[in-house]
């Protein structure tokens, strides 16, 4: 059995902070065994990092649509921001990434409203059912509903901002996840979920302080 977070934020993102050695540690700990990073609006740290650590490493990318934000993995390019949901899937796909939907419906973090999902359901490959830094860890009926009528994987990650409280909230798959078998594995998936301490939720407003100052 194998633990992946999809969701995480390194020192890349504005509001993050976890170093390629954290990411190392998460993964030695087995903590994790599988992580995403995915930053807001770039790539180069996760393409840095899976140089160093190897395949543990799932290079992906959170980008701002102007419908609000989605993620790619197994990218190999950035996607550049502020374009159209339509157009930003578009370019997922051009790159064989599979689509990744990040807290939806939730308002507070620029998820994607349920108007919008209607009209890219057949494009998504991953839903977000579970994401540790919602202020109710578990999905609404509104979304598990949703997920369930149109038969959509789903993963449980920590969308964590930095080292302490991370690997809490991950999803156990029963094979190495791989570009072609992952949505296959979440399908079967189990999940573990921990709310985000304290500090896990004041992450990117204490990050982006200190980056200012610094």
């Amino acid at each position: 059995m194998y633990k992946l977070d999809l969701h995480t934020h390194s020192v890349e993102s504005a509001d993050g902070s976890i170093s390629i050695e954290d990411y190392k540690k998460l993964i030695t700990s087995k903590k994790v065994d599988y992580v995403a990073i995915t930053d807001h609006n770039s790539l180069d740290y996760a393409l840095r990092a899976k140089e160093v650590i190897g395949s543990a490493v799932i290079v992906g990318e959170e980008i701002m649509t102007t419908e609000g934000e989605i993620i790619g993995l197994y990218l190999k390019e950035k996607i550049k921001p502020n374009q159209s949901l339509e157009q930003t899937i578009d370019l997922i796909k051009k790159q064989d990434g599979l689509v990744y939907v990040p807290h939806p419906l939730d308002i507070t973090r620029k998820g994607i409203g349920i108007g919008n999902l209607n009209k890219i359901k057949d494009e998504i490959d991953i839903v977000e059912c579970y994401n540790s830094r919602s202020i109710s860890i578990l999905p609404s009926k509104k979304l598990k509903d949703w997920v369930s009528s149109n038969n959509l994987a789903c993963a449980s990650s920590s969308d964590s901002h930095g080292k302490i409280g991370y690997g809490r909230t991950f999803t156990v798959v029963s094979d190495k996840p791989t570009r072609s078998n992952l949505v296959k594995l979440l399908s079967e998936a189990s999940y573990y979920n921990q709310p985000a301490t304290l500090v896990g939720r004041l992450y990117p407003s204490l990050n982006r302080k200190r980056k200012v100052s610094a």
